[in-house]
């Protein structure tokens, strides 16, 4: 009978502890300031907000698996993030879409030829943001196909790189907002030749608008 009782108070504390734990299950929102525990209602990004995106520096693109296999630097890069929701409820990170994605003044060494620009097909994607620490978060997106041709020799190479790849930054909350992806591995699609087999891709991207207002997001516990 004692060993029965004590069975029944292990496992009484235990279903405690785990309601607990999943009561305090971590959500996300994007604020307007930097609150260090839950966002303020009217500071709330709401689903249909618009995060538009620069490159600052340039990217980075080494290829592997392949011949040749350059490496590609661009000095120019843009995108759009749009919220399809808010976030919010216990365990819920912000949906959103990746709406738009340009790549320019893209070039190659060992060997040159490549670029200017990567054509992008395949948008909008559809990805997350979900809240790490601090003001801060990690954003993760699908990523769509894009297309570098290389002529080298006078043979054009075109090679499609992307799906089924699923990119993640690092989201670091101010005004602006900061993603940065590193070494971040892209697979090659399926149609090229001689184009390799993955790329890694490094870049910090910060934002240029959100929904036409000034810069500042945070990532938020909510």
């Amino acid at each position: 009978m004692r060993y029965a009782k004590t069975l029944v108070m292990a496992l009484s504390v235990l279903m405690l502890t785990l309601a607990v734990g999943a009561g305090s299950a971590s959500a996300t929102k994007l604020c307007s300031v930097p609150a260090t525990g839950a966002c303020p209602t009217a500071n709330v990004y709401p689903s249909g907000t618009n995060i538009a995106i620069k490159l600052t520096g340039s990217l980075a693109a080494t290829t592997s698996g392949g011949f040749p296999t350059p490496l590609h630097t661009c000095q120019s890069s843009t995108a759009n993030l749009r919220s399809t929701s808010s976030g919010g409820a216990s365990g819920t990170n912000v949906a959103l879409n990746l709406t738009s994605l340009t790549f320019g003044s893209c070039s190659s060494v060992n060997p040159s030829g490549c670029g200017p620009t990567w054509p992008v097909t395949g948008l909008p994607t559809a990805g997350t943001v979900s809240w790490t620490a601090g003001t801060n978060g990690t954003l993760s997106v699908a990523w769509p196909t894009y297309t570098i041709t290389c002529t080298i020799i006078g043979v054009p190479y075109v090679c499609p790189w992307g799906p089924p790849a699923s990119i993640t930054a690092n989201v670091t909350g101010g005004a602006p907002v900061q993603a940065k992806l590193t070494n971040q591995t892209v697979p090659a699609s399926p149609g090229g030749v001689g184009c390799g087999t993955s790329m890694t891709i490094n870049a910090t991207y910060v934002a240029q608008s959100v929904s036409g207002s000034p810069t500042a997001v945070y990532v938020t516990q909510s």
